[in-house]
């Protein structure tokens, strides 16, 4: 298999490379997925009066 990471990055640095691109991307999803499903069920949940 080969990884277009390991062109980019050194030997060295690969695994930390691929662990802190994967960790930003799943902090940056989850966030996204928190925020839409807070957007949708919030307003649900939460009466209109508070909801403003």
């Amino acid at each position: 298999m080969k990884n277009p990471d390991t062109r980019q990055t050194s030997a060295r640095g690969n695994r930390s490379q691929r662990r802190l691109g994967i960790t930003l991307m799943e902090i940056l999803l989850a966030v996204a997925i928190i925020g839409v499903l807070g957007t949708f069920l919030v307003p649900r949940i939460v009466p209109s009066k508070e909801a403003t």
